[in-house]
């Protein structure tokens, strides 16, 4: 059993491996349009530009997406902001294989909600790792 304050720290990194160029999986995942494509844990329906920010329905409501600045090293860290104002931070990577220019790993740290039960956590994880599974799918049928 853990406390409060150690169950708010855990996270865990979940990745796949993609055979594609890190910069060809980098410039999909960062177009917020095809988010619909691949995250389903996230994004359903259609992604919408409102006043400088992205909006997509997701299984938490209406919620706002802001993704890190444009970079070459693969961040495509991301924070959601839900209806009520609650925002979470998403860190997430493409990393390249580094003996393969046509292969990269994909990684996303899933971070314990506040309050969230080991099921919950365990959800949030299967959701995601469901998630870049379809990611990996979507990148190799193209």
């Amino acid at each position: 059993m853990t406390d409060a304050n150690t169950a708010r720290s855990d996270s865990r990194h979940v990745s796949v491996w993609i055979d594609t160029s890190p910069a060809r999986a980098y410039s999909y995942v960062c177009d917020p349009k095809n988010l619909t494509d691949w995250a389903a844990g996230l994004a359903h329906g259609e992604v919408r530009h409102i006043d400088g920010e992205w909006v997509v329905s997701s299984p938490m409501g209406e919620v706002r997406i802001e993704f890190a600045p444009e970079n070459s090293f693969g961040v495509v860290d991301h924070s959601v902001r839900s209806a009520d104002g609650q925002a979470f931070y998403n860190p997430m990577r493409i990393v390249p294989d580094g003996e393969s220019e046509n292969r990269c790993e994909v990684i996303f740290t899933v971070r314990r909600l506040p309050g969230a039960s080991d099921d919950d956590f365990a959800s949030d994880v299967a959701a995601v790792t469901a998630d870049l599974r379809r990611l990996r799918e979507v990148l190799l049928g193209q």
